[in-house]
């Protein structure tokens, strides 16, 4: 933080609402790693950035951690006075140990709420499967999801291509695609013929930009062990845009509703083949929010790994 703010003052590049918001990233962070302390114990992770934010291996004692709040909340100018459930404030005896409870933070519908001073953070943990995979998703399925998502049928078709043949098994190109054998890559490296292993190796696929990951970061998991998304934890317009039919037909397959056209029934059949009861318990979609900004990762939580995460501004 204070490399960054030094940086800005001698360019003159910063203004008073750049600082404020690198200091509301830094106390997301802080609140991602308390969150993450609350799920498991650390043993490994994957993301670079990460390891800036991991505290010492050994277990936090309390003190420690009143110390780390107290210090995010002097970046903003406030005091912070925690008290424990009891209304007093919290205490502990020198060099003791206080072990996070596991599970703590774990998969369900309602949000958590954490509150340091004056400061309040939404949590919400879903499931993997909450939106659909990048490495799971057939490639009828992706041109139409990516043309409802905005682009138009040409460019859908030509990312989808590219896509799949980066990730499927054989060498034969398809329309738009780009196989080792007919297309040189951006950069020195041949289709892995295999599922993305991380954002960053799109950087490697024909066509494809910091722009074009950032809209498929939104829009798509990396991975996932459920080829179809979540209805209970699934925003119902994504179905309806995985499956391309209309949201209100989504809302009656939500309801178990009875009808029985012949349309309603094609509508629900193309919903069954995108979404179901079917959960992803071993990644996690994690969005911290507090009143300005919100941080999205994605956790694996059987391999203890962080495998993306962005800030993402309001609305």
């Amino acid at each position: 933080m204070a490399v960054i703010v030094k940086h800005y003052n001698k360019t003159g590049q910063a203004t008073q609402k750049q600082i404020q918001t690198v200091i509301q990233q830094r106390q997301l962070l802080a609140v991602m790693d308390y969150v993450l302390q609350n799920t498991y114990k650390i043993t490994a992770n994957n993301d670079p950035r990460y390891k800036t934010l991991l505290l010492k291996k050994q277990e936090l004692t309390q003190g420690h951690l009143l110390r780390q709040a107290k210090e995010i909340a002097a970046t903003v100018g406030k005091t912070l006075d925690i008290k424990d459930k009891k209304g007093s404030p919290a205490s502990h005896k020198k060099g003791e140990q206080i072990k996070f409870p596991a599970g703590k933070y774990y998969i369900q519908n309602q949000p958590y709420t954490l509150k340091l001073a004056e400061q309040s953070y939404q949590i919400t943990i879903k499931p993997g499967n909450v939106l659909p995979a990048l490495t799971q998703i057939s490639s009828k399925n992706l041109k139409k999801y990516l043309n409802r998502l905005g682009l138009t049928k040409t460019n859908a078709t030509q990312l989808s291509d590219v896509i799949t043949d980066w990730q499927d098994s054989d060498q034969v190109s398809k329309e738009h695609g780009a196989e080792s054998m007919t297309i040189k890559h951006q950069l020195p490296s041949s289709p892995s013929n295999k599922p993305l292993q991380s954002w960053q190796e799109l950087y490697a696929v024909k066509g494809v930009d910091a722009a074009v990951i950032k809209k498929l970061q939104q829009h798509f998991a990396l991975s996932s062990h459920q080829k179809k998304i979540n209805k209970d934890y699934a925003n119902p317009s994504t179905i309806a845009m995985l499956a391309d039919v209309p949201e209100t037909s989504v809302q009656q397959w939500l309801n178990n509703s009875q009808e029985k056209s012949v349309l309603f029934n094609m509508h629900k059949q193309a919903i069954d083949k995108v979404a179901g009861q079917e959960i992803d318990l071993m990644t996690w979609q994690i969005t911290i929010t507090d009143a300005n900004q919100s941080l999205r990762l994605w956790f694996n939580h059987q391999k203890k790994t962080i495998q993306n995460w962005q800030f993402i501004p309001p609305p």
